[in-house]
């Protein structure tokens, strides 16, 4: 089960924030709360510049997602079953690594994954 704190691992943008080419960033979500994807997809939508190209309950999905559709950038949360983010996230760097998952940050502004001793929270 997801507890609060650890939602939201993002991995951030492969360009450092530029428009990727084509002038949307193609988005993959990965969490096991459904009601978190479909905020996550209608909040995304409203944003002319973001294209939710796959949705994921879990991280093994995420990696799945990643090599099938080659987003620009992974929203993932930490806490899954079947494969957590962290490890979805090295599994996505290791085959992937144009992928934007440089930096995971927890939903917290500012704060890393990193700068909670690898707890998320």
């Amino acid at each position: 089960m997801t507890r609060p704190g650890d939602r939201g691992e993002v991995c951030a943008q492969k360009t450092g924030g530029a428009v990727p080419p084509g002038g949307r960033w193609r988005i993959v979500i990965v969490d096991d709360s459904k009601t978190l994807l479909y905020a996550l997809r209608r909040v995304f939508s409203t944003e002319q510049r973001l294209e939710v190209v796959g949705a994921g309950e879990n991280g093994l999905e995420g990696v799945n997602l990643v090599r099938a559709l080659h987003p620009d950038a992974v929203v993932m949360d930490i806490s899954m079953p079947v494969m957590d983010g962290v490890e979805a996230t090295r599994k996505i760097k290791a085959e992937s690594p144009d992928t934007g998952c440089d930096r995971p940050l927890n939903g917290r502004a500012g704060g890393s994954h990193e700068d909670h001793g690898g707890r998320g929270g």
